[in-house]
């Protein structure tokens, strides 16, 4: 049995790294994925543009860990523009991520920023993006239209709204362009760096695998001991052996346990997914993430 238990615990640690391997290969594989970040639908740009579009997204996230994308498709498919892009986050970005939607149907822009990014894009910074974006994208100028959008990005996140409600600022001071021509001030003075999932992301995946892996060689182990508890002698006693001539049932004593059943007070109330927070104006995705939208036309 020794030897089988052995053989059974390799299996476990074997078992274990395998999905480990494949566990860690889509964590990075989902953090490397850009093509979800651009992606060009309504075949809006060239091969070229989309392109440079791609390197700009992936440098703003290696430089400032935002998650942003740009999506243009040509119907929406029966979906409101904001449900549209909260479909999107759900199945596609991070919780640090802002999206620019374009849809060619009814000419509809919409700019959705989501959980942690939203102290970055309040309500009042999205609409001055899109008071920029929306008259290159009227002139049919889309790659310009984009651009913009990705570099608004990245000021954003060197120059964060100050809203005295908003949370998750670690760097009270407020910005000021001229400070970095200024001897000791960097534009990494005024960078608030986002959390790196990828540790915890590995950490999961570890745990899971492991639990995974004993939990099969438990149940190999298990199956190595035939032995089971019986809940009578029936097999120990010889056909014939024992005859039972009277029984009885006595009753000795009941217990009774009452629970109260609690009153409606009318003091209850239904929640409302819509609310304001931090200069924002919030709701649900349909996978339960905090999103905060701005829509028009061009």
């Amino acid at each position: 049995m020794t030897k089988n238990i052995r053989k059974s615990l390799m299996f476990a640690i074997a078992l274990t790294i395998l999905i480990t391997c494949l566990g860690t290969w889509q964590t990075f594989a989902a953090e490397m994925d850009m093509s979800a970040r651009m992606a060009d639908g309504a075949d809006l740009l060239t091969d070229e543009e989309e392109a440079s579009l791609t390197s700009q997204i992936s440098q703003a996230y290696a430089t400032y860990g935002i998650d942003a994308a740009i999506v243009t498709v040509s119907s929406l498919d029966g979906a409101g523009v904001q449900q549209y892009a909260d479909n999107y986050r759900d199945y596609y970005l991070s919780d640090n991520s802002v999206l620019l939607l374009i849809s060619m149907e009814e000419r509809d822009w919409n700019i959705t920023s989501f959980d942690r990014a939203i102290p970055y894009f309040n309500d009042s910074r999205r609409s001055g993006m899109a008071n920029e974006i929306v008259p290159y994208l009227s002139n049919g100028d889309y790659y310009g239209a984009f651009s913009l959008f990705v570099s608004l990005v990245e000021d954003a996140m060197l120059t964060p709204d100050r809203d005295p409600d908003s949370e998750g600022y670690a760097n009270e001071d407020f910005y000021d362009p001229e400070m970095e021509n200024n001897e000791g001030y960097t534009s990494d003075d005024f960078y608030i760096p986002r959390e790196d999932n990828t540790v915890r992301s590995v950490a999961i995946v570890w745990i899971v695998s492991l639990v995974v892996s004993l939990s099969a060689a438990f149940v190999m182990v298990r199956q190595l001991n035939q032995a089971r508890p019986r809940d009578t002698a029936h097999n120990f006693v010889m056909p014939g052996g024992f005859i039972l001539t009277h029984k009885r049932d006595i009753f000795s004593h009941s217990h009774t346990t009452h629970v109260p059943i609690p009153q409606d007070d009318g003091h209850n109330s239904g929640h409302n997914s819509g609310h304001n927070s931090g200069g924002s104006t919030t709701h649900h995705t349909g996978g339960g993430h905090t999103s905060s939208g701005t829509s028009g036309k061009f």
